[in-house]
């Protein structure tokens, strides 16, 4: 197969893709000629990697909810179910930054505290929607009728 042949959205289209994105980050890296600065620097994120991480991101949110998109229950438990997905994922993410910024050495007392109350706020958010996402699927489950067989397949999916 060429790489011509691919589609945009395969695998392997975006492994080329990738591919020439590492090969000309490598290039510029080669090519520095001034020393490291430890002065914190904006990241600036090309097109091609802006595309790079969106298409990675969709991929692996459809890999990791295709269990889902196959149950056999109704398209809005479906969206919900994704949904709590996605909170508990950014959940994760957040609490991992509490540990960072727990174990950074380099701030203050008053920044550490400051960065903490922070994510501290934004992780209570999460919680509450995720909170939030539960009851809607209690009464989602309730209105469309779902048999025990399709609850227990609920119950699991929001369990992953």
């Amino acid at each position: 197969m060429t790489i011509s042949a691919l589609s945009p959205n395969t695998p392997a289209s975006v492994a080329v893709t990738q591919a020439d994105a590492i090969a000309t980050l490598n290039t510029q890296a080669a090519q520095a000629r001034e020393p490291v600065s430890r002065a914190p620097q904006a990241v600036h994120v090309s097109s091609v990697g802006r595309r790079l991480s969106t298409s990675s991101d969709e991929a692996v949110r459809a890999n990791r909810d295709k269990d889902i998109d196959e149950a056999d229950v109704p398209s809005a438990i479906k969206d919900l179910l994704k949904q709590i997905r996605d909170l508990k994922a950014q959940i994760q993410k957040k609490q991992a930054e509490l540990r960072e910024i727990q174990a950074n050495a380099s701030l203050s007392d008053a920044q550490r505290e400051a960065k903490l109350d922070k994510v501290r706020i934004e992780l209570a958010g999460l919680n509450s929607a995720l909170l939030n996402a539960y009851a809607s699927m209690r009464k989602l489950m309730t209105s469309n009728a779902l048999n025990d067989e399709q609850k227990k397949t609920v119950g699991m999916l929001m369990m992953q």
